[in-house]
């Protein structure tokens, strides 16, 4: 028989055996209180959470972060956790409050350009910034990206004829 690993080379108990890739598919909590998006939370990737004003907007998001975390694991050559059960999920302290569970599949691995371009794509979005000023506070966007959004919003001059 032959052993899958993930990405970063470690053994996995569950891999996707049609490819011997890893798993990409994982069980996220939906969170809501009164005043807020839903969140989605996965517990075996402590740290891997997205919102969106939606459920189903919020559960797109998540197939993108969960691609993101995973695949951020396994550039660091981090061990990436085989799956829980749902039964293990829901005895998880976070599932206390939540309010639904999801199983979410990452999107597909991208290239190491790829997956660069999306996050840069991220940390430029107004959403991304908000992020970083929340986990980090007094973080302010690098002068480099700052630079390089207001010369994309800049249309070219026209050429004279």
């Amino acid at each position: 028989m032959e052993r899958c690993v993930t990405l970063s080379g470690n053994p996995a108990s569950d891999c996707d055996r049609k490819g011997g890739k890893m798993e990409r598919t994982y069980i996220g909590l939906v969170h809501k209180d009164p005043d807020s998006d839903y969140g989605v939370s996965f517990p075996d990737l402590p740290g891997c959470i997205t919102a969106d004003s939606t459920i189903e907007a919020a559960r797109e998001m998540a197939a993108e972060v969960l691609a993101l975390h995973l695949e951020g694991m396994a550039a660091y050559g981090e061990y990436i956790p085989p799956p829980s059960s749902a039964d293990a999920i829901l005895a998880h302290e976070d599932a206390a409050d939540a309010i639904a569970l999801i199983v979410v599949e990452a999107l597909p691995e991208r290239t190491e350009a790829e997956a660069q371009a999306a996050f840069d794509a991220f940390m430029a979005s107004e959403y991304g910034q908000q992020f970083m000023r929340e986990i980090s506070p007094g973080w302010t966007p690098p002068a480099a990206a700052t630079a390089t959004e207001a010369a994309a919003e800049t249309p070219a001059p026209a050429l004279a004829r």
